[in-house]
């Protein structure tokens, strides 16, 4: 397994919500429909029943895809965390948005030129918060 990562700075992300800026916390019924840019390597793009997204550059990787629909943790998209998530002081929190949605996708190390083309596979998608990560 190979790891590919780059640390781009706050002012190089920008979150939007139908093309506008985010201006409350998403609720966990309603479909999600965000955009999620960082310059210069791209974009994720989220909406009810896929995910697209393009990176290119990533530590001399490009990765481009689609994920077709979510697989949600719970039947109303709620998350493992149940009620612990209105628990305000806790260090972390997450959102499982997808245990398992299909995914096809290329992947080029922009260095040797290695390509894997048209792959298909699983795709796991949360999201975690907070002011800190368990070292485990």
């Amino acid at each position: 397994m190979e790891s590919f990562a780059v640390y781009p700075s706050n002012d190089d992300i920008e979150v939007t919500v139908r093309g506008k800026p985010v201006t409350s916390n998403p609720d966990f019924k309603s479909p999600a429909n965000f955009e999620w840019k960082v310059k210069p390597y791209g974009y994720f793009t989220v909406t009810e029943n896929e995910t697209r997204f393009n990176f290119t550059n990533v530590g001399g990787v490009t990765f481009i895809g689609v994920l077709g629909p979510p697989k949600p943790w719970g039947p109303d998209g709620e998350g493992p965390e149940g009620w612990i998530d209105h628990v305000p002081f806790l260090p972390l929190h997450w959102f499982v948005y997808s245990l398992g949605s299909e995914i096809n996708y290329n992947w080029v190390n922009d260095d040797t030129g290695e390509l894997l083309r048209g792959r298909k596979g699983l795709a796991h998608q949360e999201k975690n918060w907070g002011n800190s990560f368990p070292p485990a």
